[in-house]
């Protein structure tokens, strides 16, 4: 859930945030990013730095992504 909230987040940004610069702001390689947005947990700092711009909570960490029926 987490990767779609952040996904949605840098696409609701007006100028829409790329992928690259997300990365940037939070250190991280778009390798990472790219992990992060297909559910991947990114390490606790990354975690806490995304949770605490309140782009996600901390149970979306955890949370699955429904498959569309």
């Amino acid at each position: 859930m987490a990767g779609l909230k952040i996904r949605q987040w840098r696409k609701a940004q007006r100028p829409r945030i790329s992928g690259e610069t997300f990365a940037e702001m939070f250190g991280i390689s778009m390798t990472q990013l790219y992990r992060i947005e297909n559910g991947y947990l990114p390490n606790g700092t990354v975690m806490r730095d995304i949770t605490a711009r309140g782009i996600c909570t901390a149970e979306d960490w955890f949370e699955k992504v429904e498959a569309a029926a």
